[in-house]
């Protein structure tokens, strides 16, 4: 059943597309610019005006499409001259700008991308996307997505992250971190991440003697919240692969971030917030990149740039030994260098956050 969501009659230039990312799209806005936000997952946004109704279904009888007919209706009575969306792989926001192509639409990457139907980028359409880097670019080629402008600025909500914590820098010399991706699902065994949780049955052991060998401190970054429900199911499933686990929870929506840059070392399979650490000049290991994964995952092309040196192909406990001990060993400006040119591909980080240039690009667009 479809939740009701009343919206006050005030014309306001801005739209801001998916309550719950909207929190971060705000700091997209200029202070000055008034705005709305609106739900889209299972909801009616409902105005209480004369030429509502007409509206929604003018654009349903050529539409056919629920939300997109709601949505319409309101950037034209409210107005709209900017749709502002944190949700990249929806295809809504290509829709809108196809219906009325006055707006400008900016949808602004949320999570990593592939080939892969799981990331839904398959018949989607942009008019602006604020995307992480030059590996997108590339994956939008490949996919033959229609889309008018492509800017590689980084990540959204890393930068929010930097700006809102410019004098942390606490640093666990010790300490190695896996960022889990774990779902629910997880536990069904269901033949996409059949070959990642055949690996972390390796994996987790395997890191945990390497850690105890080298006077290591391991934890697992949870998916789950330190209050969420589902956290219990999540370090029930990873315990079940090796006893004893620490585990560390976000209490806030940013705090993984904190946990990452607090440690030595953070390997991953295939999780955006790896990628984005390691776009930060993080050490990193990825495992996503393992054939026997890759090949089922269909999601080869995004570990492709990566050098060796920052993920494993063939897995087994010698290689992923070795891995850690040569990343473990290296100075940081060495690192540094030998990575330089694949972190600049998969985020293009740019002297200004991306919010500061999404601000700029809207304040001018409304001047």
């Amino acid at each position: 059943m479809k939740k009701l969501n009343l919206l006050n009659n005030t014309v306001k230039p801005v739209l801001i597309l998916d309550k719950i990312t909207s929190d971060e799209v705000e700091y997209c806005i200029p202070k000055s610019i008034k705005y709305d936000v609106i739900s889209t997952r299972n909801c009616f946004n409902l105005l209480i005006q004369l030429f509502f109704l007409p509206y929604f279904f003018y654009y349903y009888y050529y539409s056919r499409n629920f939300f997109l007919s709601n949505t319409l209706a309101i950037c034209r009575l409210k107005k709209t001259k900017v749709v502002l969306t944190f949700t990249d792989n929806d295809s809504l926001p290509g829709q809108i700008k196809k219906f009325l192509p006055s707006i400008m639409v900016i949808s602004i990457q949320n999570g990593l991308r592939s080939i892969n139907k799981f990331h839904n980028w398959q018949n989607i359409s942009f008019d602006i996307l604020y995307g992480f880097g030059n590996y997108e670019q590339r994956l939008i080629k490949k996919l033959n997505l229609k889309i008018n402008e492509y800017n590689a600025v980084g990540s959204l909500r890393y930068g929010i992250f930097k700006e809102n914590n410019q004098n942390e820098n606490k640093y666990f010399k010790n300490r190695i971190v896996y960022i889990s991706t774990w779902r629910m699902d997880f536990s069904t065994e269901r033949k996409e991440i059949d070959e990642i949780n055949k690996n972390l049955n390796s994996f987790l052991p395997d890191v945990n003697n390497f850690c105890v060998n080298y006077n290591k401190k391991f934890s697992i970054i949870t998916a789950s919240k330190a209050n969420s429900k589902n956290l219990k199911w999540e370090i029930e499933f990873f315990n079940k692969k090796n006893k004893n686990n620490n585990f560390l929870s976000r209490s806030s929506k940013n705090e993984s971030y904190t946990f990452c840059q607090n440690s030595e070392i953070i390997i991953s399979h295939d999780s955006t917030l790896a990628f984005e650490m390691y776009g930060a000049g993080k050490k990193v290991l990825f495992l996503g990149s393992i054939n026997n994964i890759t090949e089922k995952q269909n999601w080869g092309d995004i570990f492709a740039e990566l050098p060796d040196l920052v993920k494993i192909v063939n897995y087994d406990k010698e290689t992923l030994f070795n891995k850690l001990n040569t990343l473990n060993n290296m100075s940081y400006e060495k690192y540094l260098l030998a990575t330089q040119n694949s972190r600049n591909f998969y985020m293009n980080n740019s002297n200004l956050y991306v919010h500061q240039i999404i601000k700029k690009r809207v304040s001018k667009f409304l001047e």
